[in-house]
């Protein structure tokens, strides 16, 4: 099997054909009773608004990215990325973007509110503002960020900053799969909400992709 690889490889290159870029595939397994205890903020703003089923919904099960990826170029800005405050809530729950993105946060109730986070990888303070304000934050660095309201204690929402463009959410049944990855070794995380970040070594060839089982 390995010599027919190698066969298959070498016509490739002899007759200028392009080499497949393959890439990372699988499923994720949610062990709900693995989930980990909330601390710190999350503890003492403990509800959550996934208890609504509106927005329990949309949220992926996981997010997963190569982390450091060597030479990767600075990634598009996402386009129009917001988290609105509507019904008491943050909408959507669980917002992915890209180092270097905005994101505004439009109040949409007929309430004051006062988004705010503490996080270590973008720490703020919007300040109380009322409906049919908006205000804007520029994540700069990769990393989770948890986002609260000062004042409705129940309001809690994550931010995912990712580092570069190889990254994904997983579909409703699991899956996942992040394509046209260089060849090399490196490091997948994987983050669910509830669980500890887990990260783990990969190594990506040519022509073949890998495919993984995640669990939590």
């Amino acid at each position: 099997m390995f010599r027919i690889k190698i066969i298959i490889l070498s016509l490739m290159v002899i007759y200028n054909l392009p080499v497949y870029a393959a890439g990372i595939k699988g499923k994720v397994v949610i062990n709900q009773q693995a989930a980990r205890k909330p601390s710190g903020l999350s503890a003492l703003y403990k509800k959550d608004v996934t208890t609504t089923p509106a927005a329990a919904q949309s949220d992926p099960m996981a997010v997963l990215f190569i982390k450091d990826f060597p030479g990767s170029e600075q990634p598009d800005p996402v386009e129009n990325a917001a988290i609105a405050q509507k019904n008491m809530t943050f909408h959507p729950n669980i917002l992915t973007i890209t180092v270097g993105t905005e994101v505004a946060f439009p109040n949409m109730d007929m309430i004051y509110h006062n988004v705010f986070s503490l996080s270590e990888t973008k720490e703020f303070d919007l300040g109380r503002y009322e409906k049919g304000k908006s205000k804007s934050v520029l994540f700069d660095k990769s990393g989770i960020v948890e986002v609260f309201c000062e004042i409705h204690s129940h309001m809690h929402a994550y931010i995912i900053v990712v580092p570069n463009k190889y990254y994904c959410l997983t579909r409703d049944d699991g899956s996942f799969e992040i394509m046209d990855i260089p060849p090399g070794k490196y490091t997948l995380v994987a983050w669910s909400k509830k669980h500890p970040v887990k990260e783990i070594p990969v190594t990506v060839t040519d022509n073949e992709d890998l495919e993984l089982t995640i669990e939590f």
